[in-house]
């Protein structure tokens, strides 16, 4: 073909507008491999034609490593744009290319392929994690976002709780973690609406008592009138509620039925702490449940906005911000 090659390896140049590889191993020409994907020419066409010292013959000085490393390189691209979307479901893509070193094309083919495989699902300008347009993601997969962060938050809001306190637990994955610290206390009696809190109870010491309701999946709480009939014959010391999403309004979920027993609760408790981590700050959840004046402390992490710092301080709300690692307020 009048290229020799340079590398140890499989490189491509370009001789006229045909994409040639050589083995160099055997010094011959040889096709694509079946399975590259019309992605990964042109990944290789633009990756080449932008690099400097090309020789006239289209040899490439220093080409492109090996075929199996390209294909590593693509997966990890693709492991961190999933991972992007686990911390935030909705991205644009002018957000993306400012997070990951490669071309607008690139980026492109790669939501391409990851939307073929169902992981992904593509909207004008972005892209979008597909839970995120199906409805509310399940306990299990909240669980394991910001799990760090709900741990040190879990950490400054138990300290929060004094001794020999009536104290209600919301049911959500951060309030979850709160109710782990706080069952070995043989001096707290604890309420909740959450089964999975419950699952718990034998582990601890602390008295608890479940209210009843109608099952909701997508928290794994209990729900409805006869939990609402149930608070209006209790009072709290202190309840620790979550939130689905917060903003310069206040306090969000994403149900109805979730929003009248929040309300019940915080009508019904002397004192409320909010949990929840900087990630919910100007969520997508659509029901507002509470104003910001009707918490006493908001227990977040310190990567927390200024803009959300600004709005607690305004209204009055004393700010814990927890460390993830060492577990202690800013």
């Amino acid at each position: 073909m009048g290229v020799q090659p340079t590398s140890d390896n499989i490189v491509q140049a370009r001789e006229r507008p045909k994409l040639v590889f050589y083995n160099t191993t055997t010094h011959a020409s040889m096709e694509p491999p079946a399975n590259y994907g019309g992605w990964t020419t042109a990944f290789l066409s633009e990756v080449t034609t932008r690099r400097s010292g090309r020789s006239p013959a289209g040899r490439v000085d220093k080409p492109w490593t090996i075929w199996s490393n390209l294909f590593m390189f693509v997966h990890d691209r693709h492991q961190v744009i999933l991972q992007h979307l686990l911390k935030k479901p909705r991205w644009s893509i002018d957000a993306l290319l400012r997070e990951l070193p490669v071309s607008r094309s690139t980026l492109r083919r790669d939501l391409v392929d990851l939307e073929r495989r169902r992981s992904v699902i593509r909207v004008h300008g972005g892209v979008m994690r597909p839970d995120f347009v199906h409805g509310e993601p399940t306990f299990d997969r909240r669980q394991r976002q910001h799990e760090e962060e709900k741990r040190a938050i879990a950490r400054i809001a138990a300290e929060l709780v004094p001794d020999h306190a009536t104290v209600y637990l919301d049911a959500g994955t951060t309030t979850l973690r709160v109710a782990e610290l706080l069952l070995p206390r043989r001096n707290l009696r604890l309420f909740t609406h959450s089964l999975r809190l419950m699952t718990l109870a034998t582990t601890g010491h602390a008295a608890i008592t479940c209210l009843g309701g109608e099952h909701r999946p997508g928290s794994d709480a209990l729900v409805g009138n006869l939990t609402l009939k149930w608070l209006e014959n209790l009072r709290f010391d202190v309840a620790v509620i979550g939130a689905s999403g917060v903003g310069a309004d206040g306090a969000f979920t994403t149900e109805l039925s979730e929003c009248t027993v929040k309300q019940r609760i915080m009508q019904r408790s002397r004192k409320n702490i909010l949990v929840c981590d900087s990630s919910k700050w100007n969520g997508s959840a659509a029901v507002r449940f509470a104003a910001w004046k009707e918490f006493h402390t908001w227990v977040s992490d310190a990567d927390l906005p200024a803009s959300a710092r600004h709005h607690a301080r305004r209204h009055g709300i004393h700010l814990e911000l927890a460390h993830q690692q060492e577990g202690v307020a800013a």
